[in-house]
């Protein structure tokens, strides 16, 4: 699977538990995120810069001791930014994204502290 498909399928999982859970903030983030707003689209470039890496040089981003930390750089920003007003998007269904995008871009927990 793609870093890429893995920030947007991270996406519709947590979204899809809370459906089930009767919370009603769900609806507005789907159709928030699907308006790509420029976090979403970030989080969406982040994950394909991670994937033609990947493709160019056969490794992971995260395993590239230069990029890799100038990647996550970035990651750590687009962290920084969920503090922010993030109209109906919610936070902690973009971080478990960018965490879940994160690894599979090559890195581990404690790289992501």
């Amino acid at each position: 699977m793609t870093v890429y498909q893995t920030f947007i399928d991270e996406n519709r999982k947590v979204l899809e538990k809370n459906y089930q859970s009767g919370v009603n903030w769900e609806g507005r983030h789907v159709r928030a995120f699907e308006l790509s707003p420029v976090l979403v689209d970030m989080g969406k470039i982040l994950a394909s810069y991670a994937d033609d890496y990947k493709n160019r040089y056969g490794s992971p981003v995260g395993d590239d001791g230069f990029l890799g930390e100038e990647w996550l750089k970035m990651w750590r920003g687009l962290r920084g930014l969920l503090n922010g007003d993030l109209g109906n998007l919610d936070g902690g269904t973009l971080d478990a994204a960018l965490f879940a995008m994160a690894r599979a871009a090559g890195f581990d927990d404690k790289e992501l502290e």
